[in-house]
């Protein structure tokens, strides 16, 4: 699990559940004056979510997958009539079976690419409501999150100092959260046995 988070799922703010790394991967294109070329970004951030989260979020990643390969076809189909709609004058008996089939693809495609990315707006597991890409900056949607983000770097700071200085290893209670030897048996706030998860 990456460290940078805290150990709460993202969708839901679970805590007392396993929690499972969930990648949220962006691609953007960057165009650069220097020989007109095109440069390709790829972010990538591995994010805390539930079991329960992490089928919302896959069954909505198929959903924008369907979105975007129709709309794909769309686009081809679309693209490729207006290139036979021109070119037909000039080869009209070859060509003009072609731009009817196409038309009639690019009206055959059309609702169902309105209707998926319809569903892909405004559904409620959209990855975008949660976490989001700003150039090479990870941004989270949801106040109480990025709050529990930063209290999480700090109290990461504050043991890498103890273990630093005292050699003392922290983990945290999986029932409370509380802060524990990584040596104890039991959690000394709320009881619950430590042996199991953290020891050999």
């Amino acid at each position: 699990m990456s460290e940078k988070y805290p150990q709460k799922c993202i969708k839901c703010h679970s805590e007392d559940v396993e929690l499972e790394e969930f990648p949220i991967v962006k691609t953007r294109s960057i165009f650069t004056f220097s020989f007109y070329r095109h440069e390709y970004r790829t972010m990538q951030t591995n994010v805390p979510v539930c079991t329960s989260c992490k089928s919302k979020f896959t069954k909505f990643q198929h959903l924008k997958s369907r979105a975007d390969i129709i709309g794909g076809f769309f686009s081809l189909s679309i693209f490729t009539m207006i290139i036979l709609f021109f070119v037909q004058f000039f080869f009209i008996e070859y060509l003009y079976n072609f731009f009817l089939f196409f038309l009639i693809l690019s009206v055959i495609l059309i609702f169902p690419s309105i209707i998926l990315y319809a569903q892909v707006s405004s559904h409620p597991d959209k990855i975008s409501n949660y976490v989001s890409f700003k150039k090479d900056t990870v941004i989270i949607k949801n106040p109480d999150y990025r709050k529990a983000i930063v209290e999480h770097a700090i109290t990461k700071q504050i043991e890498d100092k103890l273990k630093k200085e005292f050699d003392i290893d922290i983990v945290h209670c999986p029932k409370c959260g509380s802060k524990q030897k990584k040596n104890a048996d039991f959690c000394l706030n709320c009881g619950k046995e430590l042996r199991k998860k953290y020891k050999v």
